[in-house]
């Protein structure tokens, strides 16, 4: 049982160790990726006997471990004759990482393309075009995307990183977009694909990777500056459907605003509490619209107890024709009325409600008279 934990530990640590992302790679493993891929030996056949001699030199962190795999049940991916000896997690995130960049780090630039000019615009659809080697063809032989590059047909990531690395323009554009999604503060962290595009730079000879460089860093600051007003652009189209707590400089919609001949109603202030008899007289509140009848008579029933007499003041007052004043409600019918629209219907729920409140107080009443009476309860049943 011991030796089989120990080989259980061991094994299983062996795979923790396993890199599967370009991050766990060191400067001396990422440069040994770099010196592969730039190669491009599947186009270049020159190369091709180079290749495989760098391949079969590989670390073991770079190559692929089939017992330590198949344990686990991972199958190696699509990768070509070539590439197949190779870290296939490794290639398959970077060739991810590329995807990414060019298709959903585009979303502003798409969105709002009369915002970019040239030569941004220029470098954005040479970029664009990448996308070619993993989007299959219409079956129709159109060609929709005249600047895509070529279908890969075996689907290899290591090949079409290879077409990448290999070509300086596509590389230096990369940078460029890379760069323009970076911070330019004192503290920022570069992309996870920078340090392999700038490994597969410095494989080229020295005066052009300084050229390639030089140029990459003058095209990431236009694309900063396109990226920044697509953003802006972007926020200002977006700013209406937020509404953030601090801009609102009164809580109270302009629909629920009360507003006379002389100007806004005064809303009443919460903080400081009505006195006792004027929270008795709103007591009985306009009723539920929404609710049945019978809720809404509940609800004045249960007012009308202690209030009566000032509801009948408000029915009394409504059916005079005259205007009711909100300020009334709350503060007392001695205040001088104002003209408040859309209170005549309200009125006349009120009405409705007095009247079916008589009703349910007399079926209250015989209710209450029964509980008590045991007699008549017998009777009853």
């Amino acid at each position: 049982m011991e030796s089989n934990s120990h080989i259980k530990r061991s094994s299983q640590g062996s795979i923790d160790s396993y890199p599967r992302v370009l991050g766990d790679l060191s400067r001396t493993e990422m440069e040994a990726l770099a010196e592969i891929l730039q190669l491009n030996a599947t186009v270049n056949l020159h190369s091709l006997a180079q290749a495989q001699k760098l391949i079969q030199d590989l670390p073991k962190r770079l190559r692929y471990r089939r017992l330590s795999l198949s344990g686990l049940g991972i199958k190696p991916s699509g990768l070509c004759d070539l590439h197949k000896p190779m870290n296939s997690d490794i290639l398959q995130d970077a060739l991810q990482l590329v995807h990414r960049e060019v298709t959903t780090c585009f979303r502003p630039f798409d969105h709002y393309p009369q915002h970019v000019h040239s030569p941004e615009a220029d470098i954005l659809a040479k970029l664009r075009g990448l996308k070619g080697m993993w989007t299959r063809p219409a079956p129709s032989g159109l060609v929709t995307d005249y600047g895509a590059w070529e279908y890969q047909i075996n689907a290899c990531a290591g090949c079409m990183l290879s077409r990448v690395a290999a070509d300086e323009n596509a590389i230096g554009n990369l940078r460029a977009a890379l760069i323009s999604r970076t911070r330019t503060g004192k503290k920022h962290k570069p992309r996870r694909l920078m340090s392999f595009v700038d490994e597969c730079i410095r494989r080229y000879d020295l005066d052009k990777a300084e050229a390639i460089f030089s140029l990459a860093s003058n095209y990431a600051y236009g694309l900063k500056e396109a990226r920044k007003a697509c953003t802006k652009a972007s926020n200002d189209v977006h700013s209406g459907l937020r509404v953030r707590h601090g801009d609102m400089d009164d809580p109270v919609p302009d629909f629920l605003r009360l507003t006379t001949n002389e100007g806004p109603v005064p809303q009443p202030n919460i903080e400081q509490p009505l006195p006792r008899s004027d929270i008795e007289w709103a007591a009985p509140s306009f009723p539920r619209t929404s609710g049945s009848r019978y809720s809404r008579g509940v609800d004045i029933l249960c007012n009308t107890s202690s209030q009566h007499t000032e509801t009948n003041k408000l029915t009394d007052f409504s059916r005079d024709n005259r205007a009711i004043d909100p300020a009334n409600i709350i503060t007392g019918p001695n205040e001088k009325s104002q003209e408040l629209p859309l209170m005549a219907d309200m009125i006349s729920q009120i009405d409705d409600a007095i009247e079916e409140s008589s009703m349910y107080q007399f079926i209250f009443q015989g209710l209450s008279s029964e509980s008590d009476n045991d007699t008549d309860e017998e009777n009853y049943f």
